[in-house]
């Protein structure tokens, strides 16, 4: 099983380069990916739309968090792409809301809210770390910390669905959650 998967991988990584995606920096580290414990969802192609998307979620999500707060914030999104639950693409997830009476509920509040200017460090670092994520150079670390995480929110609220999930951690100010086992 391990073999075949890092097979498929290895495969898709090529793939990826022949496509025009992005580059993959080293192929040894393959089989650590992100979506590689997710057999069913291999990237074919990360387009440059992708790339802005898991940047804005970076930047207004977490962009005043460490490194480690925002990569710990695109695994979550990663996380949901490879979900049958959401959307199945990163800016499918990112821009995801419903109406509720005639409210637009966005699951990324940034996405339903105006902005103006950025600071152009902090963007610069979120596109970095995007990248970084998409082309399998990110820290490992995070990732066995939030495997499993679908949802995470600001320390400073409390929001109602957090009650139903399974805490997995904290890291600079948001708290992660997972689906609990049924």
């Amino acid at each position: 099983m391990a073999h075949s998967l890092l097979k498929l991988l290895l495969v898709s990584s090529l793939l990826l380069l022949s496509t025009g995606g992005l580059y993959i920096e080293d192929a040894s580290v393959a089989s650590e990916t992100p979506f590689a414990r997710h057999a069913t969802f291999v990237p074919t192609k990360v387009t440059p739309k992708d790339v802005q998307c898991l940047t804005r979620a970076i930047y207004y999500e977490a962009g005043n968090q460490s490194r480690a707060g925002k990569e710990a914030v695109a695994l979550v999104i990663i996380n949901r792409v490879t979900n049958a639950r959401y959307p199945n693409s990163i800016c499918g997830v990112v821009t995801q809301s419903f109406l509720i009476n005639e409210k637009r509920i966005c699951q990324f509040s940034f996405h339903c809210e105006d902005h103006r200017g950025i600071h152009r460090a902090t963007w610069n670092e979120s596109y970095f770390l995007a990248k970084r994520i998409l082309t399998n150079t990110f820290d490992r670390a995070i990732l066995s910390r939030v495997n499993d995480a679908l949802y995470f929110h600001a320390a400073y609220v409390h929001p109602r669905w957090s009650k139903q999930k399974v805490f997995v951690t904290t890291i600079d100010h948001h708290l992660f959650y997972k689906e609990p086992r049924t």
